[in-house]
């Protein structure tokens, strides 16, 4: 009997959080963000269930704080989407299909912070160079970390470090805007 309590609560605990992402999947359907965005993910830990549930808060927040960056809430909604997403890359199980998803949502999450002033640019080159790993041709990979280089490197006075910081920028062609903002900012460096 004793060897079979632990099963039976692993069992409870599974179909809790499976009924739970049913609720939460029912919320996204009906449109309820903010209700979504309030529900605490009762799990943590490599779980496919855990990832859904960490994976759906983090985007009806990343949504709400997109959908209104000036509102009062923002700044806690953006911290939930960036902490969702970092929950959600922790549920991951490898050679989980969903790791780009939870990834590039990261990547949105720390730019939405890094744009409004609350954090530096280091979770996004983080989750755009982790993105590169996965295929170094991700667009979206490639964008973040280049964002987040330039990010750093014009946080820096003009001179060799943020010469050196732009060079540091991943090579590639995924945002040509973007592209043309650091060939400026290098060119400056030149001699």
């Amino acid at each position: 009997m004793t060897r079979r309590l632990p099963l039976l609560l692993l069992l409870l605990l599974a179909g809790c959080l499976a009924g739970q992402v049913d609720r939460m999947k029912d919320q996204r359907a009906a449109g309820d963000l903010a209700g979504l965005a309030s529900t605490q993910p009762g799990c943590a830990g490599p779980d496919p269930l855990c990832l859904q549930a960490q994976m759906l808060r983090a985007e009806a927040c990343l949504a709400l704080a997109l959908a209104a960056p000036r509102a009062p809430a923002a700044t806690g909604q953006r911290a939930c989407a960036e902490q969702g997403y970092q929950a959600a890359i922790a549920a991951l199980v490898p050679g989980d299909p969903h790791r780009r998803a939870a990834l590039a949502g990261w990547a949105a999450a720390a730019m939405a912070r890094r744009d409004a002033g609350e954090a530096d640019a280091t979770a996004q080159g983080a989750a755009g160079r982790a993105l590169l790993a996965l295929d170094p041709a991700d667009a979206i990979g490639c964008t973040h970390a280049r964002s987040a280089q330039l990010a750093t490197a014009l946080m820096q006075p003009r001179g060799p470090g943020r010469c050196a910081a732009l060079r540091a920028a991943p090579a590639c062609a995924a945002n040509p805007a973007l592209d043309r903002q650091i060939a400026a900012q290098a060119a400056a460096c030149a001699p």
